[in-house]
């Protein structure tokens, strides 16, 4: 008989019947204790414990990069564009952040599970708890999705590559649009997380009160029945109406417990939903679409079996290319930089993907299974053992995989730098790099490093009583140099990067001009000396004032710095 209860209405005391009729109250404590306080196995109390100390572990390890970045951590950025500022997650700090969290709850959980069935406790003490712990773990999942979603599609607002020539009507077809509307796009991102926290406080307040409520005198079987010490004269007795009401208020008011449990799971089935949604729906066919772009930028001549327009022949190019660091030569490092980029984000798209479809086992298990064994008076040994242990076993990956990464991102400089998280002057250090960046790059930045002032060429006083000396400033004009650094904000790229304007080259003039009055002095009464000390005199203050035939020249440059 298939059970799916009303997760909204309260379960009555008319809906529960125990499995059978009991002829002594031994009989009915022994089912009591197999119901209220299922035994899982020895092997899995050990496994929990193994689970506590690794995820301590990875969340060490993984506290440890994230206080090493330091400030250098955003988990959100904004990116701006024609169309508004956007919020962007940045998928792996979300991922980093996220699950640390999670393993630290759940690495508390474990423990407090274990206490709960060493002091026999009811299993009620902690069933009322069990969606909790997974939230962050939902929360990043929905995030570093809608980041790989937003930041990655060709038809998003904040794409650099929308509207690229690599974007053919084949292709066109399985990249689905996305909002424009800055105003959409970040109502639903804070939207989805602000209703998922608010629910899941509201329904694990009320499963609260719920376990709370197995306490209350008529209703505590575990203090009543459970704990105390009863004669043989007593079990061998048939049951009262008493006992038994109170053992079916008990079971009642621990059905109530699961439905507020599986009321807050709905809610993450929800959000699973989601996220598989845009993964499948826009992820992978923006992992596509990159790929193309890769290839694009390759600067050596595509063979000829490597030619065409298809998936296929991208990768049949990727695997004749190999590995970057086989590619030598400073015009490959554009090329580099987009591979180890493209390369990122494939493997963080795919494991969360597959991520994601392990732990949404759970959610769907728990909402259908335990139902018929609660409702025909059954103990849930047996699926407590499998849920335990599945989920320590998805914990143990995702702990592999968070570590995985944060190794990656702490001790590997070319996926630091890919990643946004590397030391700056060492990423700007690297030889070539500012030559050859692609025109098109998603995370070149154009910052503005400075101006180099060139120093002006010395200048006899009778050049600056000339007049036609004010009309070649070329060579006094200050020259200006940019150095492209490898930007940590995405902010600051996007400003940038987003302008809808035809060239990328950024001109920056600047123009200072510097009033220089000359004095005709007798030269025959005045030192050269003199002179000299003169002139620096009016250089570094106004107090003299100008004689009848002095003469004012405009320059464009600082000559005051010719010396310095």
């Amino acid at each position: 008989m298939w059970y799916a209860p009303d997760l909204v209405r309260t379960i009555r005391l008319d809906e529960f019947d125990f499995p059978h009729q009991f002829k002594t109250n031994g009989e009915l404590v022994d089912w009591s204790n197999s119901v209220f306080r299922p035994n899982p196995s020895l092997a899995v109390e050990v496994y929990m414990l193994f689970d506590v100390a690794q995820c301590i572990a990875t969340f060490s390890f993984i506290a440890y990069v994230l206080f090493k970045k330091g400030r250098r951590v955003r988990l959100f950025m904004l990116r701006k564009s024609p169309y508004g500022t956007f919020i962007v997650p940045n998928a792996i700090c979300v991922l980093l952040a996220g699950a640390a969290v999670y393993l630290l709850q759940w690495a508390a959980f474990c423990v407090y599970i274990v206490w709960v069935q060493k002091s026999n406790h009811p299993y009620f003490e902690w069933l009322w708890f069990i969606p909790f712990p997974w939230l962050p773990l939902a929360l990043i999942a929905f995030y570093s999705a809608y980041g790989f979603v937003i930041s990655c599609s060709p038809r998003s607002p904040i794409s650099n590559l929308r509207g690229s020539s690599l974007e053919t009507k084949k292709l066109s077809k399985v990249f689905l649009p996305l909002p424009h509307s800055a105003t959409v796009m970040n109502t639903f991102i804070i939207g989805v997380g602000v209703v998922m926290v608010l629910f899941n406080v509201v329904v694990q307040s009320l499963a609260g009160a719920q376990r709370n409520a197995t306490h209350r005198p008529g209703h505590n079987v575990y203090k009543d029945v459970l704990t105390k010490q009863h004669t043989q004269e007593w079990l061998s007795q048939p049951p009262t109406q008493e006992l038994l009401d109170l053992i079916r208020r008990g079971s009642v008011d621990g059905l109530n417990v699961y439905r507020y449990c599986c009321l807050a799971l709905s809610s993450y089935a929800a959000i699973i939903v989601l996220t598989i949604a845009m993964l499948g729906l826009y992820s992978i066919p923006n992992q596509i679409f990159l790929i193309r772009h890769l290839c694009s930028i390759f600067p050596d001549p595509i063979p000829q079996d490597c030619q065409g327009d298809g998936l296929m022949a991208d990768l049949r190019l990727l695997r004749r290319i190999g590995l970057p660091r086989n590619l030598k030569g400073d015009h490959y490092a554009a090329f580099k930089k987009t591979w180890m980029m493209t390369m990122v984000g494939h493997s963080q798209a795919l494991l969360l993907l597959g991520g994601v479809f392990v732990f949404a086992v759970p959610p769907f298990f728990l909402l259908t299974q335990p139902w018929q064994t609660m409702f025909e008076g059954l103990s849930s040994d047996r699926e407590i053992m499998f849920i335990v242990a599945y989920v320590i076993t998805a914990a143990l990956i995702t702990a592999t995989w968070v570590t995985s990464l944060s190794a990656t991102l702490t001790f590997d400089e070319i996926f630091r730098a890919v990643s946004g998280l590397g030391n700056e002057q060492q990423e700007a250090a690297g030889s070539g790099q500012s030559a050859s960046l692609p025109q098109h790059g998603r995370h070149i930045d154009r910052r503005f490093s400075g101006a180099n002032i060139v120093p002006c060429s010395p200048t006899s006083p009778a050049d600056l009583q000339s007049p036609n000396s004010v009309k070649s400033p070329g060579s006094l004009r200050p020259q200006l140099s940019f150095a492209p650094s490898s930007a940590e904000s995405e902010k600051t790229d996007g400003s940038f990067d987003d302008l809808p304007h035809e060239s990328r080259d950024n001109t920056v003039i600047v123009v200072t001009e510097t009033v220089v009055r000359v004095e005709h002095e007798d030269t025959a009464t005045m030192p050269e000396a003199a002179d000299s000390i003169e002139m620096q005199t009016h250089r570094h203050t106004r107090s003299l004032s100008p004689s009848p035939v002095s003469a004012q020249y405009s320059f464009l440059s600082r000559n005051a710095n010719c010396n310095s």
